[in-house]
């Protein structure tokens, strides 16, 4: 191009833009070709001859069907031997589809940060020093702070007060695995955090940083802490009580009484027994929620010992226990709590089931080890089925009767596995008990 900017020679893709042959375009100007970036094209040309410095840009024109055509260009200055600027090159190349991966691009980082910052969760990316890069609204809000205001700022002395990272912080422990990780943080100010932290690699496979995803839970904390009050006072307060009135109609029981005031004796003692295990199954149900490391457990010994101890208790009708199992170790994913478990599940048969025989049998396939439990009872009414099920008992019958049988359900579930509620060849109920083979 000249000082006007007329078009002194050009290659044959230039000309093909315009669905002409070289010679065709020679002595016109881009800007009589481009009327829509003339004005940009012609800055950038005098700013050349002036300076004598390249000029780099982009600018938009309208295709021939209405769509945008980005093009980015250089224009470069060709000097004479005594440096002045005679001519110039531009240089130009289609960046279309590049800029319309950007727009993409960028609409798409609008539509995730606003799905970040409408999210209830605090989510802040760090660098290797903990320095925020990047955090959504909730996580700013949080400390008083605008997102931008928290860029740079180091996380554990935001919320933590601290000159080093927190201790057992998720991100760091992720660092170490490769793994997310995830933990519970009190903060100076007594708010409870539920904080996972995962690492964040580059392309190499090099760890550049971490995500970190918060949540307030102090409100939950402090429900645990009223519910864990509830309980222990249930366990000590209220279970002391009990004890002393059972003891006193055990004096009572064996003093000159009638057949009738003996058989009132008898129901209040049952309903003081009933009493007792519904504060311990609540107790075992706080338990289930506590996260417990499995182990591999032989329950062949632990039926077997629950079954004798029944045996021996007296449950006002007598009964026979029937054992069905193989003669090796038995072995499960479990833990502490399989005791409790086999004993609601035997005690319950024994206490609601009204009849006089119980079947225990073992079996299992590649992947479960299945207790079944079967009595000749009056069964177990579909309604209460469903309702041990989803956790919801209507009445006090339905709750006596299904809350062992819903905690057996909670505890195989915490531990993988699951329970099924049917009907029995000998008439009455059958639970099956289905839980993870140790391996």
């Amino acid at each position: 191009l000249d000082r006007e900017g007329r078009v002194l020679d050009c290659n044959t893709r230039y000309a093909a833009r315009f669905d002409k042959k070289s010679d065709e375009i020679i002595g016109k100007t881009p800007w009589k070709l481009h009327p829509d970036v003339s004005a940009k094209r012609k800055e950038a040309l005098e700013s050349v001859f002036e300076t004598g410095k390249p000029s780099h840009g982009e600018d938009v024109r309208e295709g021939k069907n209405g769509t945008p055509i980005w093009n980015e260009y250089i224009i470069s200055p060709i000097l004479d031997e005594s440096g002045e600027v005679l001519r110039v090159c531009l240089y130009a190349r289609d960046i279309t589809k590049r800029k319309n991966t950007e727009l993409r691009l960028a609409e798409s980082e609008k539509e995730k940060a606003a799905i970040l910052d409408n999210s209830p969760f605090h989510i802040l990316l760090q660098d290797m020093d903990h320095r925020v890069i990047w955090a959504n609204r909730a996580s700013a809000e949080s400390v008083g702070m605008t997102a931008e205001e928290l860029k740079g700022k180091k996380c554990h002395m935001v919320w933590a007060n601290r000159k080093t990272p927190c201790k057992d912080c998720p991100i760091e422990e992720s660092w170490k695995t490769g793994e997310p990780e995830t933990s519970e943080m009190k903060t100076p100010d007594d708010r409870w955090w539920l904080v996972t932290g995962s690492a964040v690699e580059n392309g190499e496979g090099e760890t550049i940083g971490g995500v970190e995803i918060t949540l307030d839970i102090t409100k939950r904390k402090m429900a645990e802490r009223r519910t864990d009050f509830l309980i222990s006072l249930l366990r000590h307060d209220v279970l002391n009580r009990i004890q002393a009135v059972q003891g006193f109609l055990e004096l009572l029981k064996h003093t000159n009484l009638t057949d009738n005031q003996a058989n009132i004796v008898g129901k209040a003692l049952a309903g003081t027994k009933e009493q007792q295990d519904i504060i311990e199954r609540v107790r075992l149900l706080r338990k289930v929620e506590e996260q417990e490391e499995t182990t591999s457990v032989d329950i062949r010994p632990i039926i077997e010992t629950i079954t004798e101890q029944k045996k021996l208790q007296p449950f006002g009708k007598e009964f026979t226990i029937e054992r069905e199992m193989p003669e090796q170790r038995i072995s499960v994913q479990g833990g502490k709590l399989l005791k409790p478990l086999f004993s609601n599940l035997i005690e319950n048969a024994l206490e609601h089931s009204e009849g006089s025989k119980i079947r225990l049998s073992v079996a299992e396939d590649d992947e479960f080890i299945t207790v079944s439990i079967e009595d000749d009872g009056k069964g177990i009414p579909a309604k209460v089925q469903r309702e041990i099920m989803e956790a919801r008992f209507d009445d006090e019958e339905s709750k006596s009767s299904g809350l062992g049988l819903y905690l057996v359900k909670e505890i195989a579930e915490a531990y993988g596995g699951r329970i099924e509620i049917g009907d029995s060849e000998l008439g009455g109920a059958r639970v099956d008990v289905h839980l993870k083979r140790s391996k």
